[in-house]
């Protein structure tokens, strides 16, 4: 079922070859009311592989329009610390979010990372400082939780995601009232998967996951897993294409070579999509890899990213 926009603002920004727009839908039902297009159904896997000491989690903070509560506020993270990579916007005008995520991978140099908290319906742009903050205390709540300590002098571990409606202001007192019942209801079954990924769509008709496993030709015997999520039906253009994307793998990767992997996938897929032709603030994919499955007595393997964890498919 797709959004019916009732309302499209766009403002032209003085001397900079971008346009900031700012879209409003009417309420529907979603798919969750609803039953996923027979013709997507083929797209939706029933079973999965997925990766190893990862939790996923989902609950509704009441964002998300339909006529019944559906889960809006999600929660990925790694049951140990791991090492981290992330691609984003390159739109002049990032979102909070992009600005909070991209500094702590840049401070910790993708180490000692938990995982991902994102919201959909509320993409939190034009907020100002009090966005800046609450992006923040979205990703420390979360960190509280998932690291079990409160108040790190390092900062939080926590990468964080907004999608959805722009120009309005993002819940963060339910969000943080949720964050608890959040964590408590993470597992690690298809159906947990399944219902994050449901629960980042906003205009998807469908929820977009999948898993599969592979080997390294330094490990030959041993198999990992990865899996993903990911969201994004409009305004959708090359350079990230206005989707969000989370990526999970038990491989033991550094960090290093996990931001080349993932650079190098993204320019092959998610930069070479257009739909209307518009690139939002909010893009980014994230990429945890928590080496669960050491192949290498607890080395981190240094992969060239033409290797077997990167496909084409």
């Amino acid at each position: 079922m797709a959004l019916r926009p009732y309302g499209f603002v766009t403002t032209l920004i003085c001397n900079k070859p971008a346009r900031i727009q700012i879209r409003y839908f009417s309420n529907f039902n979603m798919y969750g009311n609803s039953p996923i297009p027979a013709n997507k159904q083929r797209f939706v896997p029933t079973s999965g592989t997925y990766p190893e000491e990862f939790l996923v989690g989902s609950t509704s903070i009441g964002i998300k329009p339909a006529s019944e509560p559906q889960p809006d506020l999600i929660l990925v993270a790694s049951e140990k610390p791991s090492c981290g990579a992330a691609v984003f916007t390159k739109n002049e005008f990032p979102v909070v979010s992009i600005m909070v995520t991209r500094d702590l991978v840049r401070k910790t140099k993708g180490h000692g990372l938990r995982g991902v908290v994102a919201n959909s319906w509320c993409a939190n742009t034009l907020a100002g400082e009090a966005g800046l903050e609450e992006a923040v205390a979205m990703s420390k709540e979360a960190d509280k939780y998932v690291s079990g300590e409160t108040g790190k002098e390092q900062g939080s571990s926590v990468m964080v995601m907004h999608t959805g409606a722009g120009g309005q202001r993002l819940p963060i007192n339910d969000i943080i009232k949720n964050v608890p019942k959040l964590y408590q209801g993470m597992g690690k079954s298809q159906e947990h998967w399944l219902e994050a990924a449901e629960s980042i769509c906003t205009s998807d008709t469908f929820p977009k996951v999948a898993s599969c496993t592979f080997t390294f030709p330094s490990s030959p015997n041993t198999t990992f897993s990865i899996a993903g999520i990911t969201t994004g039906a409009g305004m959708t253009h090359p350079n990230m294409a206005t989707t969000l994307g989370i990526i999970c793998t038990d491989a033991p990767v550094t960090p290093t070579a996990l931001q080349q992997l993932l650079s190098t996938a993204a320019d092959k897929s998610y930069n070479c999509i257009s739909i209307e032709g518009d690139a939002s603030m909010n893009d980014m994919v994230a990429m945890p890899a928590n080496g669960a499955t050491g192949a290498t007595g607890g080395t981190e393997i240094n992969v060239h990213p033409s290797a077997a964890l990167q496909s084409d498919d």
